[in-house]
């Protein structure tokens, strides 16, 4: 009985820290992981400057399972669907390291 207590009370730990995405703001400076439930990519959304100074908003592919560190996380402007707020990241491994953009909250697992 006493490990079933301590298992429950491991796995409640363990869950509360991955947070509700609907509810939980990330913090600045804080490790997340790019999270895709097929395991495949998310799109990460980039404003960039055209040569004509126009700023367009471009997406980028980005393996699921890659660390990022969290820029910004303001609370949802809607109350429907909070999990869809967008949080501004940085890439800190692979192709695009150092680059910054936009990921939905549910594309996002707090990271280690």
């Amino acid at each position: 009985m006493r490990h079933g207590c301590l298992v429950l009370i491991l796995v409640t730990a363990t869950l509360a820290g991955c947070g509700d995405p609907d509810t939980s703001l990330l913090k600045a400076g804080q490790k997340a992981t790019a999270y895709d439930p097929d395991g495949v990519e998310v799109f990460l959304n980039v404003a960039r400057r055209r040569d004509d100074g126009v700023s367009v908003l471009d997406t980028i592919s980005v393996p699921s399972g890659t660390s990022v560190i969290v820029l910004d996380d303001k609370p949802a402007v809607s109350p429907v669907r909070t999990d869809l707020r967008l949080v501004m990241v940085r890439v800190e491994e692979g192709e695009h390291r150092g680059v910054e953009g936009g990921l939905t909250r549910q594309e996002l697992r707090p990271g280690p």
